[in-house]
């Protein structure tokens, strides 16, 4: 029987003004999300009782992180703001309502209720998330691969720009209510969320092929030109739940856009991460609190990444702990007895064999001594004989 170990390595930053460092805000307007909530009210999503099981797990993974709450009525929503979730044989749609008097609507194929990722990211874009791949600044993490995208997609790949429109149009078709994913992709956009390919740093991460695109896919692939940044510091999310497929809207089966940092995608065939633990990642949930419950609370008090969640208590990242998140978490099981290691100009190695423990090592750095840390992590297979 094979094991799956899992081995967390992070790197702290030792600067002393790092943590004080104040963060200089980006002067275009944050944009505002649907007025699905008030300040201690609960969004109403209303689905047909077929495919309610599968949107409820994703609103509650939303919950459980963040100050959303959720309520599934069994009638439609009509005459105030809120969700509806449709089946459609037709094309997936949305229309995300800004007016507290009209619900946003949300009509997906049924295979979508049925995958986990893409019904989350469609209740990202809901929730007024946007797609990574249409940030503005996503080539700088990506490059489009135009000539390998339809021409019917090729909008898919537009970067966004704000809309001030009450209105957003989304259609979807029936077999999403049963993608769990592409579910949870749709709700999200509902939700007002912005694809990952959408963000204005994007190009440091991905480049965006145009080539590989389709003409009605280009605008899913258009950079955001507003400030969506909640919070500072937040890196482009390979595992965000909207982050398109890189074969999305592809007019000839060619990736519309690769990374523009990381080796492993001339390994994988599929370059999208995927979290076989939650619907919506860490980001995803940090963007949706930004976005719905930054002024819920007076001050982020919480450190490395952290933010406030229900209460204004700190949720942290993976690989930290404590009230503030100010602690990396402990090790657990057989691991190196060696955790902490310090950053210098001379080439280290760190020999991890046959451990079975779920383990952190912190590398500390500063400043004085070294301006980057390069981490590579080599997996070698050992054939049994």
């Amino acid at each position: 029987m094979k094991k799956i170990f899992f081995v967390i390595i992070f790197i702290l930053l030792l600067i002393s003004e790092c943590l004080s460092k104040k963060y200089k805000k980006n002067g275009k307007p944050l944009k505002n999300p649907p007025p699905y909530a008030g300040k201690y009210s609960k969004i109403s999503v209303y689905v047909k009782k077929e495919f309610r099981q599968n949107v409820k797990a994703i609103l509650d993974d939303i919950s459980k992180n963040s100050c959303l709450n959720f309520n599934l009525p069994s009638k439609k929503i009509n005459r105030k703001s809120g969700i509806n979730i449709y089946e459609t044989k037709g094309n997936n749609y949305l229309k995300i309502s800004y007016n507290k008097k009209t619900p946003t609507t949300l009509k997906l194929q049924k295979y979508i209720f049925k995958n986990r990722t893409k019904l989350a990211f469609q209740i990202g874009r809901a929730l007024g998330m946007i797609p990574e791949i249409s940030r503005p600044d996503r080539d700088k993490y990506v490059t489009i691969n135009w000539k390998n995208i339809r021409s019917s997609h090729k909008k898919y790949y537009q970067m966004t720009k704000y809309n001030y429109s009450y209105y957003t149009t989304l259609k979807l078709q029936k077999h999403i209510f049963k993608n769990r994913t592409k579910l949870a992709f749709q709700i999200g956009r509902a939700l007002g969320m912005i694809p990952e390919i959408s963000r204005p740093d994007r190009d440091r991460y991905v480049t965006i092929n145009w080539k590989n695109i389709k003409s009605s896919s280009e605008k899913y692939y258009q950079k955001t030109t507003y400030n969506y940044s909640y919070y500072p510091n937040v890196e482009f999310d390979f595992g965000s739940i909207m982050l398109v497929d890189p074969l999305f809207g592809s007019s000839n089966g060619k990736p519309t856009y690769t990374y523009n940092r990381y080796a492993f995608q001339a390994e994988e065939e599929s370059q999208k991460i995927y979290d076989p633990n939650h619907i919506f990642s860490y980001n995803d949930v940090k963007f949706l609190n930004g976005m719905y419950c930054r002024k819920k609370c007076k001050k982020n008090y919480c450190k490395n990444g952290g933010f406030p969640g229900k209460n204004c208590k700190c949720i942290c990242p993976f690989h930290f702990e404590g009230e503030k998140c100010e602690i990396p978490k402990k090790s657990t099981g057989d691991c190196l007895q060696t955790k902490e290691y310090t950053a210098t100009y001379d080439l280290k190695f760190i020999q991890y064999k046959g451990k079975t423990g779920k383990c952190n090592y912190v590398i500390w750095i500063y400043r004085i001594v070294v301006t980057e840390v390069q981490l590579a992590l080599q997996f070698v297979k050992v054939r049994k004989h």
